[in-house]
């Protein structure tokens, strides 16, 4: 499993792995493990292949109900809440309640109309 994870880093003596990222890996391994042991305890002590695919395809809706969240969040964050502190920031920074770029082209658009 360490091969997989950390590559030729593990056989190249010039190639730096943290230990931390070792630990770390390690103690993921751990967790699963005791995971699927909790599992088979449930399970009347046997591990089958129907235990660990039920494993995998609940570890498999836990990453994806994670990724949604995280997308749902990312997309409230950029398409709700900044926006709405930098029209905010702009309001108290300039005294207007309009875009300081929209400023210039709402003139000359009332301009034009007074014109025609």
């Amino acid at each position: 499993m360490y091969e997989t994870k950390f590559g030729e880093a593990l056989t190249n003596p010039y190639k730096y792995i943290s230990m931390k990222k070792i630990t770390k890996f390690k103690d993921n391994i751990d967790n699963y493990t005791q995971a699927v042991v909790n599992a088979a305890e449930k399970n009347g002590g046997i591990v089958d292949e129907k235990l660990l695919n039920g494993m995998r395809k609940k570890s498999f809706a836990m990453s994806a109900g994670f990724r949604i969240i995280a997308l749902g969040f990312s997309a409230l964050m950029l398409g709700v809440v900044i926006p709405k502190l930098q029209h905010k920031m702009t309001a108290k920074r300039t005294g207007t309640n309009a875009a300081p770029g929209l400023r210039e082209f709402e003139q000359t658009t009332k301009s034009d109309e007074k014109k025609a």
